[in-house]
């Protein structure tokens, strides 16, 4: 996993993806999957990969994304802010898409 690119790069492409049409259903599985190398990245460059991820990607999957990042907020201290703003943003896709 993006092994070939430099560490302060890393997230960008995985950005780049969340906006691709043909990405983004496999997205939020993949994120789930690499979610302890991710963590890896600087705390910034892993916050701007959650708020990729999370308000498109996680379409369709709102009560799943809901529930992963209840969790992770409870065991972990890292993008708190950053994943509640995403959360937020993820509810205002869906209702957008609803209507």
């Amino acid at each position: 996993m993006l092994k070939e690119v430099p560490d302060r790069n890393k997230f960008i492409p995985i950005n780049y993806m969340a906006g691709n049409p043909y990405a983004i259903p496999s997205l939020w599985e993949w994120y789930v999957s690499h979610v302890t190398a991710l963590e890896q990245f600087h705390p910034v460059h892993y916050e701007r990969v959650i708020e990729a991820i999370v308000p498109v990607c996680g379409l369709g999957k709102e009560e799943q994304v809901k529930a992963f990042f209840a969790d992770y907020m409870r065991q972990k201290d890292k993008a708190k802010d950053v994943i509640k703003l995403s959360l937020e943003k993820l509810e205002i896709n869906s209702r957008m898409r609803a209507s």
